[in-house]
């Protein structure tokens, strides 16, 4: 019997469930894992000078790495990855806050964390908005309208 995959030619099957007809899972999922795993090393590259100031040249490398890597990604597979390298790279950069906040609050690191924790994860939200009021489209630049608005 053969199924037609969107994407993909025609796939045999047969009762055993051969590799052929797992083939097609199996890339997904290593697909995934490599745009999980790439998507990391961006977050630590944009993050490195935070750790070692010397490293600022690793985080133009991780500019022009999301550059390239990030836009290819589509959908909410694509949003979720964007949503981790920024959350990633902020609770990276920002590691010495729950401390801070600890010593501020004069309580336990887990306070800190507490705090600190909802900070991380609303500006990496708002870093990764692109419905937000200041984002517009490429035609909607080219026409020199946002919004039946014109453009100043």
């Amino acid at each position: 019997m053969s199924v037609l995959v969107r994407g993909t030619g025609p796939i045999e099957l047969s009762a055993g469930g051969d590799a052929a007809a797992e083939a097609p899972a199996t890339t997904a999922g290593r697909s995934r894992w490599r745009d999980l795993l790439a998507t990391l090393a961006i977050a630590m590259l944009m993050a490195a000078p935070w750790l070692e100031q010397r490293l600022v040249p690793l985080e133009w490398l991780a500019v022009a790495a999301g550059l390239f890597w990030l836009p290819r990604l589509g959908g909410w597979w694509g949003e979720t990855l964007v949503l981790v390298a920024a959350t990633t790279a902020l609770a990276t950069a920002f590691h010495w806050s729950p401390d801070v906040l600890a010593g501020a609050l004069d309580s336990s690191y887990g306070i800190g964390l507490a705090f600190t924790v909802p900070f991380v994860i609303w500006d990496a939200v708002r870093l990764t908005n692109q419905n937000g009021s200041e984002s517009r489209t490429a035609s909607q630049m080219t026409k020199g309208t946002v919004n039946a608005r014109p453009m100043p």
